[in-house]
């Protein structure tokens, strides 16, 4: 088929005609060639039972990349993704992101607990993006489960982190004293992330101080209170139970992790309370206190926060981690296992 336009544009053109025959099949039928200058090409001919985009019965084959898409023109892969593998893997990643958290937020090791992340998020995204061009849904499927994976364990190890491991490894970070007595210099310990006093070690809660920060908005009140042997006579103090509104004058001392007489071990002050700012407000508490009392800090003193036992105390925030890493483990296995056996079937298209 073709037409003439002049004779200087005649050229050979072949154009490939399907014409119907027999039983439905089909015929070609060729032509002279001419190409139409000036006026455009003649494009080549694409069978489109050829080109993949109608299936054996003459209907198109589906476009739709739902992940809910489910019909008799979904073709079948000899690669498609086992409903095992959506149960593990999803489970995997997150079993290893707690792993990670546990080991390297009990050493501090901050850069690991937002790389890791980080790294799984664009990994999870990208496989996602391909399998969802190439119309994979149960690729699609597997990396939507490993992206919330992801995300849960992000979330949940964030948690663990600054509620418990930030703080065990701040104790673990310094030296352990046993068998300390109140008139020993505070000097030698300034290493300490946590002492044991001796039995006879008492805070004595009936000479503590209460300093009011008025240069503040909330108006904080720091409160200390000397370290003794018990008796009254003692006066040269070395170290200071101390808290941040745990005392006044219309409340009894509850500064501390811990109190009562049987209280004998502390941890050194935390971070967020040795600020310049709020060391400072300190001394000045301690200033009054010893005004007051009579007492005497000598070369130094220290800051420490009553507990009853600090080993006791470190040895649960790890155990509290753990198990709650492995409890998390198992519930999100469970909740994988579900998913992954009602959602394959709507894959599958059954």
């Amino acid at each position: 088929v073709g037409s003439s336009f002049g004779s200087e544009h005649h050229h050979n053109l072949t154009v490939h005609i399907r014409a119907p025959c027999n039983i439905g099949m089909y015929k070609e039928i060729s032509t002279q060639e001419r190409e139409l200058r000036g006026y455009g090409s003649v494009q080549p001919f694409i069978d489109p039972y050829e080109s993949g985009r109608y299936d054996q019965y003459g209907r198109p084959l589906s476009t739709d990349k739902s992940i809910l898409r489910r019909g008799d023109g979904q073709e079948t892969r000899e690669n498609a993704i086992h409903t095992l593998e959506l149960v593990f893997i999803p489970w995997l990643i997150l079993v290893l992101m707690l792993g990670c958290y546990l080991v390297a937020g009990s050493n501090g090791q901050v850069f690991v607990l937002w790389a890791m992340p980080i790294v799984l998020l664009v990994v999870c995204a990208a496989f996602l993006r391909n399998a969802y061009k190439q119309s994979n849904t149960d690729e699609v499927a597997l990396g939507l489960l490993s992206l919330a994976s992801t995300v849960l364990g992000t979330a949940v190890g964030i948690y663990i982190y600054f509620v418990m491991l930030e703080e065990l490894h701040r104790i673990n970070q310094g030296a352990s004293y046993f068998n300390v007595l109140p008139s020993e210099s505070a000097a030698g310990h300034r290493d300490a992330t946590s002492v044991v006093f001796t039995n006879s070690t008492t805070a004595d809660t009936s000479r503590y101080f209460g300093y009011v920060d008025a240069s503040t908005p909330s108006a904080s009140v720091y409160c200390v209170a000397p370290l003794t042997d018990g008796s009254s006579s003692f006066t040269t103090v070395k170290y200071f139970a101390a808290g941040l509104d745990c005392c006044g004058a219309q409340e009894q001392w509850s500064c501390g992790k811990a109190e009562g007489k049987s209280v004998h071990g502390a941890l050194r002050l935390a971070p967020d309370l040795r600020t310049a700012h709020r060391l400072e407000v300190f001394d000045k508490a301690i200033e009054a206190a010893q005004a007051k009392y009579g007492l005497v800090t000598g070369d130094g003193y220290m800051l420490l926060d009553m507990i009853e036992d600090p080993v006791a105390y470190r040895d649960e925030l790890w155990r509290r981690a753990y198990t709650l890493v492995v409890i998390f483990g198992i519930v999100y296995f469970c909740i994988t296992a579900m998913t992954a056996f009602v959602i394959m079937p709507i894959i599958q298209g059954k």
